[in-house]
């Protein structure tokens, strides 16, 4: 399975999957380029699937292949699988993690870049009121609990308002282009309390069936432990019809 970073870059966010799927099942991670500080962004949503999907077949040569997004990187998996389709490649995969419908009026719920990244990564800054998070705090947090991104340095972490307000700007040219697949939904029942058909927005931009999964969080904490462990099941059930 590949799985798409969301707007702020960072593929680790998928790593909770790998404790509640089976251990051969492989896992990749694509993250953002750009987070070494060094440039070389998309230049659209097009492009950046392009790219990733040379990615994926370094590693992969043919299909079926599997997919999955949280967020804008939802949006980045359905231009990867719709890639693929055009060129007669199977996508047994296209699941979503709470993704909205790009568009002129897109906004991506994630809020203050930092305080997203660390969510995304499980984790929680304490501030005081009024306090802004600046890069240097992130990483000091980060050296004090002997986290793992403590080692990328304060350049990586400079680099992430500029990959989230790109891929913002990105989702906000017109999509509209039908991908000839199923998609798996996992909706954050909180955040969409008040749109019903949130899930079924993307059906002119599916051909096949869309199957929601109504999970009972927020937005944010899609990728937290808790709510992976109960998005894992159904990504199983999957792999498992694949095998058969």
């Amino acid at each position: 399975m590949f799985c798409v970073h969301p707007a702020t870059g960072l593929g680790w966010v998928y790593a909770g999957l790998l404790e509640h799927l089976e251990k051969d099942q492989p896992v990749h991670a694509l993250q953002a380029r750009g987070l070494d500080g060094q440039g070389g962004y998309a230049a659209s949503i097009d492009d950046m699937a392009a790219d990733y999907l040379r990615q994926i077949r370094a590693v992969q040569p043919h299909g079926p292949y599997q997919l999955l997004g949280w967020s804008s990187g939802g949006a980045v998996a359905h231009a990867i699988a719709r890639l693929l389709r055009d060129r007669g490649d199977e996508v047994h995969l296209l699941a979503m993690l709470d993704t909205t419908v790009p568009g002129p009026d897109y906004t991506d719920p994630e809020a203050g870049v930092l305080v997203q990244a660390l969510r995304d990564l499980g984790l929680e800054l304490p501030q005081a009121a009024g306090q802004e998070l600046d890069h240097g705090r992130v990483h000091a947090f980060l050296r004090e609990i002997d986290y793992p991104l403590a080692g990328v340095g304060e350049r990586s972490l400079a680099a992430l308002p500029e990959i989230l307000g790109r891929q913002t700007a990105m989702l906000r040219e017109p999509f509209d282009r039908a991908v000839d697949t199923d998609l798996l939904f996992f909706t954050a029942k909180r955040t969409h309390a008040d749109e019903p058909d949130f899930a079924l927005s993307r059906q002119p931009l599916i051909t096949g069936r869309i199957t929601e999964i109504e999970i009972d969080c927020e937005h944010h904490q899609m990728t937290e432990p808790q709510v992976l462990s109960q998005i894992a099941p159904a990504l199983r059930a999957r792999f498992s019809a694949a095998d058969c």
